[in-house]
């Protein structure tokens, strides 16, 4: 025989201190970087001419088959910061400089900054109050997820 359930729904804004520490958390949980974040940050390693991959650790490695296409494909590439950081030490790697360090490592530490930065953004509470505020969740007083039926 059917029955019929009764819940109690509260917006975000109406959950008491506690609740909202909890719905951002379960929020936090439906995050997922990895797939958000690597569509973007493949078409980045692309036009590097750069093969990589996410560790599960949120760790990125690179792999680079020419360097000397990624050293172009830098110096083709627009923004400031790479530009100006990278910029140079492409431009001495094609004209056969010897570079401190390694050009490869050096890139990919910089990216691993970028994608970090964006893990703690996406991870951000403005974030995921934004992302619960935009998808109109509802939830129960103590803070979970009510059923959607």
């Amino acid at each position: 025989m059917p029955k019929t359930i009764t819940i109690t729904a509260y917006e975000f804004s109406e959950l008491g201190t506690d609740a909202q520490a909890k719905a951002l958390e379960w929020m936090g949980e439906c995050v997922n970087l990895e797939c958000n974040e690597w569509e973007e940050l493949s078409e980045l390693l692309n036009t590097f001419c750069l093969e990589g991959q996410i560790l599960s650790e949120g760790y990125l490695e690179l792999e680079c088959s020419d360097p000397r296409k990624t050293a172009e494909a830098i110096l083709r590439w627009d923004p400031n910061e790479i530009k100006s950081i990278y910029g140079t030490l492409a431009q001495q790697f094609l004209a056969g400089e010897k570079i401190p360090g390694d050009f490869l490592d050096s890139l990919q530490y910089w990216l691993q900054q970028e994608y970090d930065a964006d893990w703690d953004f996406y991870h951000s509470e403005d974030y995921l109050k934004e992302q619960i505020e935009a998808n109109e969740y509802l939830f129960t007083e103590e803070g979970s997820r009510t059923c959607a039926l």
